[in-house]
């Protein structure tokens, strides 16, 4: 077994899409004759149980604070006035939490985020699903939504925000033994 972390932003921040980082999972999937575990936080999660519908080869999901309304609940989080500015513009400035400063999100990502929206998560899956129950970025209650939708997924609630920084150990030891190591 050996882990690999893909740059999901492909090297291009600006031009990131859903489908481009769909695209990078898929090669590393496609690439690998091993089953797959995939581990994923926020709208890393989303792309993970996006993926998960689609290879058989994957066997188990770790979702931290997922982001799984992403579409719906990110871009109506921006006022009209803010989406005509980044449509006009092209970009939308965002910070950037790896490269610790504000980097340009283009436009694309709208776009193609639109075929995204009414995909449903219809493949059972072993998922492991922790969440931070003060999450103000990703509410609780979407990783509950998901348990209605997943037989085989089971919820960890932590009192943590959306960063989950403060249970790390308590994480590591939960995920430890899902993957069962």
């Amino acid at each position: 077994m050996h882990l690999i972390r893909p740059d999901l932003n492909g090297g291009n921040f600006e031009n990131l899409t859903l489908s481009s980082q769909l695209g990078v999972i898929s090669r590393e999937i496609e690439s690998s004759p091993e089953r797959v575990v995939l581990i994923g936080s926020s709208l890393g999660a989303y792309i993970s149980v996006l993926t998960a519908q689609k290879y058989e080869q994957i066997r188990k999901l770790v979702l931290l604070a997922p982001a799984l309304d992403f579409v719906d609940r990110y871009f109506r989080n921006i006022s009209p006035a803010e989406m005509s500015r980044w449509k006009v513009k092209g970009y939308l400035p965002l910070y950037h939490f790896a490269y610790e400063k504000e980097m340009p999100l283009g436009y694309g990502m709208v776009q193609d985020a639109e075929q995204y929206r009414t995909i449903e998560f219809t493949r059972p899956i072993d998922a492991l699903l922790i969440h931070g129950i003060y999450d103000e970025i990703v509410p609780y209650t979407v990783s509950v939504e998901y348990l209605h939708r997943n037989p085989k997924a089971a919820l960890l609630g932590f009192p943590s925000d959306h960063s989950l920084m403060n249970q790390l150990e308590n994480i590591w030891r939960y995920v430890a033994s899902f993957l069962a190591f």
